[in-house]
């Protein structure tokens, strides 16, 4: 481990500048970066560009030049501190006043070194432990910035550290890409198969919710509405049977390690609402329209009123019944039933009603087949996300400990 010098990040920089105020949203004007143009990992999102004039105060004090650090000063108390360097743009860019430019001395500090230590505090929320807050907005003010010790290596050092702290991260967002991808491939491939719902160009016979259930395409759908015998809170635990509400079904996934617990013996206190394997779950309360299956090696789950199940007979394949609920046509579906009270709210009479359609099961178990598979990507790309994000977290805290 080599020695480490520390300095304040006053006595390695330029100038520290904050931008201006402006209430403008032009057509045409010069763009300046705000608040959402930098994400929370310290990237900059130029997909928004709001426009303002600048006028005669058009200089080098309120433009932005590559190398500049961007220290977001101004937020809510979660979000102060986010920062990201400036690695140009195709146009000239200012910056709002919720932003303090950070002008580098290079010899001293390396514009990208300093932005990744800065992440680092803002993800360790040593900002929202330093920030001055009002009612809406907290800030952390230029001279209390300033006054922070930096780990202060060789130059050359500074700038391979953040080359190799660039690049995993590019790795990380590839992944987080790739997800995004895979996310939309098991609908793209329902449209593929089936047609656009909207318009049922392949001609399938359709009909409603009630319709598959007196023809036992369904067997049964049921909420977890458990009467006098609904859980309390004092009746949840860390083990045992997991109790699912709308937020364990957020990804098209079922999510039990962030469900209740309650005892095995509620399974023989309730007469209704548990899901089973391959059962399909539709959130219908609050959050309208998460979907899920209860994995074939899950066992039985005790519902909340949140969530409905549908339980599939032997002609109607659960994962085309998941997909179809997922599609975009079927959820604007679901939002426009929903009745809008306190919380949204599309109960089982309602779901009786909702359109489905019923192509052959040999094609629904061949989309069964597909979905599977892109699954089996997914389940794999989140794998790898996950190592890159804990190797991304070490290498930070080696880094800036002189270990790396």
């Amino acid at each position: 481990m080599q020695a480490i010098r520390y300095a304040r990040i006053s006595d390695i920089i330029k100038e520290a500048k904050s931008g201006f105020a402006s209430g403008e949203n032009l057509d045409s004007g010069t763009f300046q970066i705000r608040m959402n143009n930098i994400t929370p990992d310290g990237q900059l999102d130029l997909s928004k560009r709001r426009r303002v004039s600048i006028g005669s105060k058009k200089s080098e004090s309120i433009m932005l030049n590559y190398g500049d650090v961007l220290f977001n000063a101004t937020n809510s108390p979660a979000l102060v501190g986010k920062s990201a360097f400036f690695g140009g743009c195709d146009e000239p860019v200012t910056f709002s006043n919720h932003f303090i430019r950070i002008r580098t001395n290079q010899d001293k500090v390396d514009g990208k070194y300093l932005a990744r230590w800065l992440s680092y505090q803002f993800q360790n929320r040593i900002f929202e432990g330093m920030c001055r807050q009002w009612v809406n907005q907290a800030t952390v003010g230029k001279e209390a910035l300033l006054s922070l010790r930096i780990p202060v290596l060789p130059i050359t050092e500074q700038r391979r550290i953040a080359a190799i702290l660039d690049k995993t991260d590019a790795l990380r967002a590839k992944r987080r890409e790739a997800l995004a991808q895979l996310d939309s491939l098991t609908q793209s491939i329902f449209i593929e198969m089936f047609g656009d719902p909207v318009t049922n160009p392949l001609g399938w016979k359709s009909g409603t919710v009630q319709d598959a259930l007196d023809a036992g395409l369904i067997l049964n759908i049921q909420d977890g509405n458990h009467g006098e015998l609904h859980p309390k809170v004092s009746d949840f635990s860390e083990t045992g049977v997991p109790f699912v509400m709308a937020n364990c079904l957020s990804g098209g996934q079922l999510n039990v390690d962030v469900a209740y617990r309650l005892d095995p013996t509620w399974l023989k206190k309730l007469r209704v609402g548990f899901g089973k394997p391959n059962d399909v779950l539709l959130s219908h309360k609050g959050t309208v329209g998460e979907v899920a299956i209860v994995p074939s090696r899950q066992e039985s789950v005790i519902l909340s009123p949140q969530v409905t199940y549908y339980r599939t007979g032997r002609l109607l394949d659960s994962q085309f019944l998941a997909g179809y609920f997922k599609t975009a046509w079927f959820q604007a579906v679901l939002k426009k039933d929903a009745i809008q009270s306190t919380r949204a709210y599309i109960g089982i009479t309602r779901q009786r009603s909702l359109p489905l359609v019923f192509p052959p099961l040999e094609l629904q178990q061949e989309y069964a087949r597909r979905s599977d598979f892109a699954e089996h990507l997914t389940t794999c790309c989140k794998t790898s996300l996950g190592q890159l994000d804990s190797l991304f977290s070490s290498l930070q805290h080696r880094a800036f400990r002189g270990e790396l």
